[in-house]
């Protein structure tokens, strides 16, 4: 027998034997170390992984990067053996084995020749090495049969002696049991799972290993490009869920337990969660021991129902942090009535279930389940557990098919398992997820996840709501901007809304007005209705799909202004880093949330901001402080304004925040002044008063004085304000604006006077303060401007107004 066939014979008859696995070796303590012959080959694979065995030195062990051995040629129990091209050359091979087939299920590799009899076997054979730092590669001399045993001369390089080793030697070395071998415990378990899987009616493909890292727990990484779609497939009958609990169910394994008679008393999702912990307690005496011994301990979790204050603190400000402690309230209510019921029962159980176990089972489920709707049609939803199927980790551009047989199985598919390299971790793709839904389900979260969102709940109050729809503003036909209607047929007191930046995948809400487009309709149409209410506007006057300058800057200002107060509690950038995998998955969540929001309120600011003009200068289309127009009131008309502030520091307004009473004092002020007054062309301050008149029409006194404690103070104090001209000195300016307005005559349509006067007009001085009140209760808006809420009047311009409206702003 030639030393290759009788390595190759070898090996094949190896396959019995218990396997050794491709996970890291580790020295082995002295009582398991192999001796003799084997003892010189396993001292020279133990140098690979860095840490050289002095007593084998000798042997040529040297520091190369070995976790598996690639073979040149596939020798498999379930397949005829294929060739692998390779040039013969007396150094390496110059093209190694590109897609490398299991030897068996735990991927045990070693070299071997091509077609040996077809073949002369080359003066060098290549151990090559999976990639790593250091990544080196073994050269396997030919044989000497000048003696009994054919020996191998084995190298790391040309260079370097070479150890003598008996070819016996390196096969006991591969078939060294895994206790022998330094085997991890992590990897006993995921081998002990793969035996179970499949002896039991699962189906793994033999391209893919199931191996385990602290990183990423439990998963499966490629041996090599997949041969076929299937990675894994789970029978019914290995599930775990409620119907496990019932006797009349025959697809799956059947669950003999106390917790039976709990059917119908505690909820369906919390049996299941206590049969789990039932069967983790059970240990080895649980069918399902080898999947549930691979599963998550409490202390690996990281959903948000495992965090303490120190975690939590890096959720304040976002929609996870409430929605946490109500789930963890919820889970505890839940394990309290759930005990109770179980002691009444006199169950055992209740001692040995703490809301700690619970809080791990649910976790389990949250994390792990499928919903059965697609294996069980026809019934009712419940999460089911697919042991091995749940063990790949999540990916958004993973390529997967979920491939349900009803009754039957569940099988996950690859769909481009040719593309996959070895050494590749193997994905599922639970469909896009945000990372709020990521951590408290899961308990990690994508670093720039593409589709996060930041939600929003708001909810009409009861008698608002009720307004709204005898007005008819709930109707899909006063949907304003033009924005979808579909959220009409939502329950607002329940659905979530997602603001969305700029670019998001999605796309961002159709609406006529940019800026208000990564606000979701539900939440502009909110404030609409509130504008037009407040504003006492009649709907059917107005054209809903583009309302106007006043109605799409109140809704404006009142966006901004709950963004503002929303982001105060979500700030940009937190001081905290994270200490743990818990902080560090809520800090990504956290800071992708302050993104978005900030995102879109840079927005809203920037459209606001747009109307804003330099102090003094008049515009065609603005926000004025009240600042702005004091300035400009003091360049126009010097003496009057003067007059003005003097009266505010006497009455104690200089410092006031009464702006309502404020601005009425002043627009009352200015228009009286304007309207006694004989040349008013060339002042701006004029021309910002007259833009008002052209938009509010003089009320009447029908109509009415709401609030009547600002009305009073401005009738009976507005002369120590502003001194009007008259044949009467000492006139008070109310009259002064009565006996001016008994002088109007019906004008003709070319007059150059306010078209908010048309005729004799009685009562005027009255009337006057009356559209002041109204003026500022209607163009008077709050407007966030370095920290703080500034009143800001809104002037609006003529011709073309509406065109700011409709332009995108830049952030």
């Amino acid at each position: 027998m030639t030393w290759f066939s009788f390595l190759s014979a070898s090996i094949v008859n190896a396959q019995a034997e218990t396997p050794v696995s491709p996970r890291p070796w580790a020295s082995p303590s002295n009582d398991s170390a192999p001796t003799g012959p084997a003892a010189a080959a396993y001292g020279l694979l133990l140098s690979a992984e860095g840490r050289p065995n002095p007593e084998h030195a000798s042997l040529g062990a040297v520091n190369c990067q070995l976790s598996s051995i690639e073979h040149i040629v596939d020798v498999d129990n379930r397949r005829r053996a294929q060739p692998v091209p390779f040039t013969d050359n007396d150094t390496h091979l110059a093209e190694p084995c590109k897609a490398p087939l299991p030897l068996n299920r735990h991927r045990t590799r070693c070299l071997l020749g091509p077609d040996l009899r077809l073949c002369r076997p080359p003066s060098f054979r290549t151990f090559h090495f999976s990639p790593g730092k250091g990544s080196r590669q073994l050269l396997l001399e030919p044989p000497n049969f000048s003696s009994d045993e054919p020996t191998l001369r084995i190298r790391c390089s040309p260079r370097v002696p070479a150890a003598i080793v008996p070819a016996t030697a390196v096969l006991a070395v591969l078939r060294m049991p895994a206790s022998q071998m330094g085997h991890t415990p992590s990897q006993d378990l995921a081998d002990r799972l793969v035996t179970w899987f499949t002896q039991h009616g699962g189906y793994l493909s033999p391209d893919v290993q199931l191996v385990y890292s602290r990183a990423q727990g439990f998963h499966l990484r490629a041996l090599s490009s997949l041969a076929q779609p299937v990675v894994a497939s789970c029978p019914l009958a290995l599930t775990l869920s409620v119907l496990n609990l019932d006797p009349t169910e025959k697809d799956v394994l059947p669950v003999h337990s106390p917790l039976q008679q709990c059917r119908g008393t505690i909820p369906d999702h919390i049996l299941a969660y206590l049969m789990l912990i039932d069967q983790r307690n059970k240990a080895a005496d649980s069918p399902w021991y080898a999947y549930l011994a691979c599963l998550p301990q409490p202390q690996d979790m990281t959903t948000p129902l495992w965090f303490d204050e120190a975690d939590m603190a890096f959720l304040a400000g976002t929609s996870l942090a409430p929605a946490a402690k109500e789930r963890k309230a919820e889970l505890h209510q839940q394990w309290e009535h759930a005990v109770a019921v179980m002691r009444e029962a006199g169950m055992h159980l209740a001692d040995e279930i703490d809301l700690k176990s619970l809080q791990w089972a649910a976790t389990i489920y949250t994390s792990r389940a499928f919903i059965s709707t697609h294996i069980l049609p026809g019934r009712e939803t419940i999460p089911m557990l697919f042991p091995v199927v749940d063990i790949l980790n999540h990916s958004v551009t993973a390529k997967v098919e979920w491939d349900f047989q009803p009754r039957h199985s569940f099988a996950l598919k690859c769909l481009q398992g040719d593309a996959v390299q070895p050494g590749e971790e193997l994905f599922n793709n639970y469909a896009p997820k945000q990372n709020d839904e990521l951590l408290l389900g899961y308990g990690f979260c994508l670093q720039d996840n593409p589709i996060e969102q930041f939600a929003l709940k708001l909810a009409f109050q009861p008698q608002l709501q009720q307004y709204a729809q005898q007005l008819g503003l709930l109707d899909a036909k006063n949907v304003p901007f033009g924005m979808s209607q579909d959220f009409l047929s939502t329950d607002p007191n329940q659905e979530q809304h997602f603001l969305r930046a700029k670019g998001h995948p999605f796309g961002r809400y159709a609406n006529h007005v940019p800026f208000f487009r990564g606000v979701p309709p539900y939440i502009v149409h909110f404030f609409f209705i509130q504008t037009v209410i407040t504003s006492e506007v009649d709907i059917d006057s107005i054209d809903v799909a583009r309302p106007g300058p006043r109605i799409t800057l109140q809704v404006l200002v009142l966006l901004h202004q709950a963004l503002e107060q929303r982001c105060a509690s979500l700030p940009l950038h937190i001081d905290q880093e994270p200490k743990n995998d818990k902080q560090k998955y809520a800090k990504i969540y956290r800071d992708g949330q302050a993104r978005i929001i900030h995102s879109v309120r840079r927005e809203l600011q920037a459209a606001v901001a747009r109307l804003r003009v330099p102090s003094g200068e008049a515009s065609v289309r603005s926000l004025h402080t009240r600042h702005d127009v004091m300035a400009m009131f003091k360049s126009n008309l010097s003496s009057a304004a003067a007059t003005f502030s003097a009266a505010l520091e006497q009455h104690a307004l200089d410092k006031s925040t009464n702006d309502t009473l404020e601005w009425t004092l002043l627009l009352t002020v200015l228009v009286s002044i304007m309207l006694t007054t004989q040349d008013t062309t060339e002042a701006p301050i004029f021309a910002l008063v007259r833009r008002l008149c052209a938009h509010h029409a003089l009320p009447t006194l029908e109509d009415g004085i709401e609030d009547v404690e600002t009305y009073t103070f401005v009738d009976e104090h507005l002369a120590d304000f502003v001194r009007l001209p008259g044949s009467d000195l000492n006139a008070a300016p109310s009259d002064v604006l009565d006996d001016l307005g008994l002088t109007f005559v019906n004008q003709p349509a070319d007059s150059d006077a306010p078209v908010f006067i048309n005729g004799r007009t009685e009562h005027f001085g009255a009337r006057i303060i009356m559209w002041a009140m109204k003026v500022a209760e209607r163009d008077v808006v709050p407007v966030f401007e370095g920290g703080d809420i500034n009143k800001c009047l809104y002037v609006a311009g003529g011709e073309g107004d509406e065109t700011w409206m409709y332009e995108d702003v830049e952030v």
